[in-house]
């Protein structure tokens, strides 16, 4: 039988997170949750520290205008060397 751990891993965070989804309060709620999940498990699974590409996201979100400047943030079309990524860790930036 395969081993099954790298999946199981991979879903940790989400079968705590799905407790702390009942306290959402709304359906809108719930929404941003997901969108806000989704991110971070994209930009983990494109390779990307989910504190520096939300870091990078939140400042250049802004400046945003167009449907292709929108891509361009994704974490699966960004490139990793746009991130302020160095030795710091996410607890002392």
């Amino acid at each position: 039988m395969p081993d099954n751990n790298v999946v199981e891993n991979a879903i940790r965070p989400f079968v705590v997170g799905r407790k702390n989804w009942l306290f959402s309060c709304t359906p809108e709620g719930a929404r941003a949750s997901a969108c806000i999940y989704s991110l971070i498990e994209t930009a983990k699974a494109s390779g990307l520290e989910p504190y520096w590409y939300l870091k990078f996201l939140f400042e250049n979100l802004p400046e945003a205008m167009t449907a292709d400047e929108f891509k361009a943030l994704m974490p699966q079309n960004l490139d990793k060397n746009l991130l302020e990524f160095n030795d710091i860790t996410p607890s002392q930036a």
